[in-house]
């Protein structure tokens, strides 16, 4: 499995950066994206060039931009695995939700580390 290589913040310019204390392996590219779901076509061109049908997902605000990357990520043919460690909501019953229900029902398969 690849290091992270891509990841995206949801318009940095009005909302402002993620987390600035977060460091990115100097090889991670950061995609600037308007749309809930990273499947932007810089993301996207990236994945094909790896030549992978797997991807490990991990973020914020699950039940909305992790929800709906995965979402897109199946629907292009993607085996789509989620860090659950590694995700999280503003608020616990979103994340919950979006785990339990909506993730689950698409058959993603939810990882936790040992």
């Amino acid at each position: 499995m690849s290091d992270v290589q891509k990841t995206a913040e949801q318009n940095s310019a009005r909302l402002g950066k993620t987390i600035k204390d977060f460091e990115l392996p100097t090889s991670a590219t950061v995609v600037e994206k308007t749309l809930f779901s990273m499947c932007v076509p810089e993301v996207l061109q990236h994945l094909g060039a790896l030549k992978t049908k797997t991807v490990v997902i991990f973020g914020i605000e699950t039940h909305i931009c992790v929800l709906q990357t995965t979402l897109d990520l199946i629907e292009r043919g993607f085996a789509v695995y989620i860090a659950a460690d590694g995700c999280s909501s503003r608020f616990p019953n979103d994340r919950h939700v979006a785990f339990t229900v909506t993730l689950r029902t698409m058959r993603c398969e939810k990882k936790k580390k040992n």
